[in-house]
């Protein structure tokens, strides 16, 4: 955990870049999961994880273009990066079914958006560790 941290920390531009593009990805990627609940209604914990893929897929096209760039400034494979954030999708649509099977029983969009809220943070860590190291490594430190 040390060492992750002591990367981040030394990549600091790069993450501050990072989480920025990470932000308006989160943007795109809760507004089409509400647009699907507001058009395609709640349904149960097997819809809010399509909902969840689909609006995923959508945003990680946005984060590869954004992340080449403006955070890397650098080409990099997108077969490299779409392999990581599929790694970091199937955990957070595990996260997704446990938690709303869980705690949302009674469909609330409000518990729907802290869930997802919920795996966030570890998605944003485990994105750019992956990145860093095996998409876009040729990067001049900041």
């Amino acid at each position: 955990m040390k060492k992750i941290i002591e990367m981040i920390f030394a990549h600091g531009g790069t993450f501050f870049r990072f989480a920025l593009v990470g932000g308006f990805n989160t943007i795109v990627d809760f507004g089409l999961h509400n647009l699907f609940i507001f058009v395609f209604g709640k349904g149960g914990a097997f819809e809010q994880t399509i909902y969840q893929a689909v609006s995923f897929f959508i945003a990680n096209l946005s984060s590869f273009f954004l992340n080449r760039s403006f955070t890397f400034k650098q080409g990099g494979s997108y077969v490299k990066f779409f392999t990581i954030s599929v790694l970091t999708l199937l955990f957070s649509m595990l996260a997704t079914y446990i938690l709303n099977l869980w705690y949302n029983q009674g469909g609330s969009i409000i518990i729907i958006n802290i869930i997802k809220l919920s795996t966030i943070a570890i998605s944003l860590m485990m994105n750019f560790i992956g990145y860093r190291l095996l998409v876009f490594t040729h990067k001049k430190e900041d």
